[in-house]
């Protein structure tokens, strides 16, 4: 597989971010991904404790990134959120304390924080929708650009942009590399965003049909069964963002009509491509040895 700048950024040997999934991303899969060559990343939300009680939040934070650090002595990120009421400094301030090198950003304008945690030593990868907000971040001092396009699934951008387009707009308007996510979930999607001017991948709805990720047997079933039109995005009112979600007329098809439980399932569009639940090490070896191949085959 190609070495990219992403792999040298990070110190990682392949260029595959997992992305944060709140309350699902947490010591197995996130020390599964780093130990098979990936970056694995912790999500601090869902701890039960609020941002507005502060020590038992930082506690929180500290378990969870020790118990990563006991499966994986491999680089692996933490996922913080700057804007939307949240003071970047709470989650980061014990992630830095427990000696974490890398955070992935999300949630809001990068003017809130990134430069705060350039200046405590992160590496900061930038999440962006759109050519403005990639901007902003390079233009605060971020290390990379994750080009999020709407096919993902869970909270996603307002203006909605495809993967297929927004990768490349990204990629030409930034001198720092591009990590591109949604709908992204084998060898192909990974060489497709090579072309496109990216330097790696982060997935999200990929690693949660793997047997080291929590949810419920249920929930891995769903995304095999689930075709590319089972889901939608749900336009909120703001300041929520769009999300995607289970279209509510798949839930019977998908989950046997459990709906109390399937209402909150998020996967992105990239399901329709998944038909078997795999390890975290098969799936990171398929795409490396795969996008070896198509590159060959190209030749």
């Amino acid at each position: 597989m190609k070495r990219t700048r992403v792999c040298d950024l990070l110190g990682i040997d392949y260029p595959i971010i997992q992305g944060a999934m709140a309350g699902i991303s947490e010591e197995r899969l996130v020390s599964a991904v780093s130990n098979a060559g990936g970056l694995g990343v912790l999500s601090l939300f869902g701890t039960g404790a609020s941002r507005r009680q502060k020590d038992k939040l930082a506690a929180a934070v500290r378990s969870q990134i020790r118990k990563v650090k006991s499966l994986t002595d491999k680089p692996f990120a933490v996922n913080l959120a700057y804007g939307h009421g949240w003071d970047v400094r709470d989650l980061a301030d014990p992630a830095i304390e427990e000696g974490v090198k890398i955070c992935t950003c999300t949630g809001g304008d990068p003017k809130y924080g990134a430069r705060y945690l350039k200046d405590n030593g992160l590496t900061v990868l930038h999440l962006a929708g759109n050519v403005r907000h990639a901007l902003k971040g390079e233009a605060e001092g971020v290390d990379a650009i994750i080009a999020h396009g709407i096919e993902a699934g869970g909270m996603s951008s307002r203006e909605e942009i495809a993967s297929f387009c927004l990768i490349p707009q990204i990629a030409a308007a930034v001198r720092i590399p591009v990590i591109a996510a949604g709908g992204i979930v084998d060898a192909r999607g990974f060489v497709a965003a090579l072309a496109l001017g990216a330097e790696g991948i982060q997935m999200g709805t990929r690693f949660l049909a793997t047997h080291e990720c929590i949810v419920d047997e249920k929930y891995k079933q769903a995304i095999i069964n689930a075709a590319g039109g089972d889901t939608m995005v749900v336009r909120r009112k703001k300041p929520a963002l769009p999300s995607r979600e289970v279209r509510p007329e798949a839930y019977e098809r998908l989950l046997g009509g459990d709906v109390a439980a399937a209402k909150h399932i998020h996967f992105g569009e990239g399901a329709g491509q998944i038909h078997e639940i795999l390890s975290v090490k098969e799936v990171i070896q398929s795409i490396v040895e795969g996008a070896d191949r198509i590159l060959e085959s190209l030749r």
